[in-house]
């Protein structure tokens, strides 16, 4: 319905029979056009106009729509739905009565709690990160199979992927464990932080967690794990002067549940960036403030 430059729609082409693409931009949508043609692809219907207009002109019914609606209001980005260009939340009853299926795309920005609340019928939410950053939050709009919503993160990498899929309820009803650094930390991936997984991820791959707002997790015999994975060298008690005996001078410093910015331990201890050393400052469930040194794995 918002087919743009048509790179999504020539995607959806190479694994359905037969797509509809719909844009208002009239040169926009002759440029796309164009396009297809040139790379011979021959499954596409171009429409010039509003998508609901074409919907509202059709008999027949669609196995799926899928929308990427505007995420700018002029110059700014948005991120609340009510402000997407068009508005799918004024649309959703009238879209059903053209499908029972939506896949819905929208920034990585947009709360997963609200967006269930307000788009009512999710039944899919996938997380998709590449390279370790959130690019995308796709939603799946099922009218007639309103169950426990599933959520699927993938982190998308040079040499695999990573996948993990869990359900609201899942998160809900499972108990972290926590502990104090053991021999290995594990960090999730972005797409697992943003989903909101963190209890899940620590049951489902038996590991520790270290507080309950740190999202850091500790084993003692290594895993594999979708995230990053360090060894651990030592794990000492955080004060004002826990670098005087370390003449720690260049690291990666990563701050998780911990009262002072990444930018202040730098300035503060005079530590630069770099290098194969890995500093955490975080906080433990017992509430003591500590300092992990590692080396990635």
């Amino acid at each position: 319905m918002t087919g743009g430059f048509g790179v999504d729609t020539t995607a959806f082409a190479s694994k359905i029979g037969s797509v509809f693409y719909c844009e208002t931009n009239e040169e926009l949508a002759r440029i796309t056009s164009h396009n297809f043609e040139q790379l011979g692809v021959q499954n596409v219907s171009c429409y010039v106009g509003d998508g609901m207009d074409f919907l509202r002109s059709q008999k027949s019914t669609f196995d799926w729509i899928y929308l990427d609606p505007s995420r700018r209001s002029g110059s700014n980005k948005v991120i609340n739905l009510d402000a997407y260009e068009p508005n799918i939340l004024n649309l959703l009853e009238e879209l059903f009565n053209s499908t029972s299926h939506i896949l819905l795309k929208t920034s990585p920005l947009l709360d997963i709690l609200v967006g269930i609340e307000q788009l009512r019928f999710v039944s899919e939410i996938h997380v998709v990160a590449l390279h370790n950053e959130v690019k995308e939050l796709l939603w799946i709009l099922n009218r007639n199979d309103i169950q426990e919503v599933s959520i699927t993160t993938i982190n998308i990498g040079i040499l695999q992927d990573q996948k993990f899929t869990f359900t609201l309820a899942d998160e809900t009803a499972a108990t972290a464990l926590y502990g104090e650094p053991e021999t290995y930390l594990y960090e999730p991936n972005a797409a697992i932080l943003k989903a909101g997984a963190f209890n899940m991820v620590g049951v489902n791959y038996d590991i520790k967690k270290l507080s309950k707002h740190s999202h850091l997790y500790t084993s003692k015999e290594k895993i594999d794990f979708p995230g990053r994975i360090f060894q651990i060298i030592e794990a000492t008690h955080f004060s004002n002067n826990w670098n005087k005996d370390k003449a720690v001078i260049k690291a990666n410093i990563t701050t998780r549940n911990f009262p002072l910015k990444v930018k202040e331990i730098r300035k503060r201890f005079k530590i630069k960036d770099g290098g194969e050393d890995y500093l955490f400052f975080t906080t433990l469930e017992s509430g003591e403030k500590q300092v992990i040194r590692c080396i990635k794995c």
